[in-house]
């Protein structure tokens, strides 16, 4: 469906044109709103569409208050200034991508997909929004930047060419300076995502203060946040402590030395466990890890110096029980109780 101002439209009270309590389903695109000047979107619900629910483009575009779920992308912003607000976002591939402009992204429930956010080189704020359960939270990058898939293959192309990123098969960095308007908090909330909260492929160092975030200890944020730590040619994101129920911590050069980590338990066919212990390090250090049973005995055990980088180390083939795993790095001692359960 294809919308123009100047053909169609109803005008609100505020003098805007606008749409409101539409319902569309297994289109193409739901909405395409092109080339609008002081537009409203309100109160409606757009799921199932092959290639994006709301595709706004033109200037002081307002959207509040819409559902978009199961989407390739949920919306789509091409706009001089924007600002949305109250949307929920659900099991999209992308929950929303804005390229440019000088927007607001406020008070959204962005949950369960593939990438929540993606923002190329937009100025403006991204503050209050419950951010949970997607692959990447948010991923940050520049219009143009050089292309790489798993095989090696490298190449330019244009991000709105490559809607829903899924993990890290696409790695697009940015131009320096595009996004240094950009503020992602305050009082953001970023709930288990699962591979990172936020992945800055930018030159930029990012402004992320002021936020919430659950895993609450500071290496387990930092471990959830791709930046320059991961990569000398990004940008850093910063992050401080909050109060309230979720909390913060210092980042790269400002923490003490330690070592970002992070031990899942994953289930194999076989269908016994396996303890998946992930970690970085940002400078060559001898890494100690142990795991012990219930009843002290040792069951795997790893001495070795690692240059930095990131690291999975992987105990497969156990039988359900309680185990322990101690991470030792350069006198940095993580533990944790594991359990498998069939």
């Amino acid at each position: 469906m294809i919308y123009q101002t100047e053909k169609n439209g109803e005008v609100s009270d505020k003098g805007r044109q606008e749409i409101k309590d539409w319902v569309v389903g297994y289109a193409v695109k739901g909405l395409e709103i092109t080339d609008c000047n002081k537009f409203e979107i309100k109160d409606s619900r757009i799921e199932f569409c092959k290639d994006c629910g709301i595709d706004f483009s033109g200037n002081m575009i307002e959207t509040k208050d819409c559902s978009l779920s199961n989407n390739r992308v949920g919306l789509k912003a091409l706009a001089q200034e924007f600002t949305v607000k109250n949307f929920v976002l659900t099991d999209n591939r992308t929950g929303m991508m804005v390229i440019g402009g000088e927007g607001t992204i406020k008070k959204n429930e962005i949950v369960s997909n593939d990438t929540g956010l993606v923002i190329v080189e937009m100025n403006g704020d991204v503050k209050e929004n419950f951010i949970k359960g997607n692959g990447i939270g948010i991923y940050i990058t520049g219009e143009q930047g050089k292309r790489r898939v798993n095989k090696g293959e490298e190449g330019m192309v244009r991000v709105s060419e490559n809607q829903g990123i899924r993990g890290k098969d696409i790695r697009i960095s940015g131009d320096q300076d595009k996004c240094k308007g950009l503020r992602i908090g305050k009082k953001n909330v970023f709930d288990h995502n699962l591979m990172f909260h936020i992945y800055n492929n930018t030159p930029d160092s990012i402004d992320a203060t002021k936020n919430y975030w659950y895993p609450s200890e500071p290496e387990s944020i930092a471990f959830y946040i791709y930046d320059y730590y991961d990569d000398p040619d990004l940008g850093i994101v910063y992050f401080e402590p909050t109060a309230g129920k979720f909390g913060g911590g210092p980042q790269g050069a400002e923490m003490p030395k330690q070592v970002r980590h992070d031990i899942t338990v994953n289930f194999g066919s076989n269908p016994a466990g396996c303890i998946s212990i992930k970690y970085i390090i940002t400078e060559e250090e001898k890494v100690d890890i142990a795991v012990y049973d219930v009843s002290g005995r040792l069951i795997v055990k790893e001495n070795s110096l690692k240059k930095p980088g990131r690291y999975d180390f992987v105990i497969d083939n156990l039988p359900d029980g309680v185990y322990f795993v101690k991470l030792d790095c350069e006198g940095i001692e993580v533990k944790r109780k594991v359990i498998l359960l069939d």
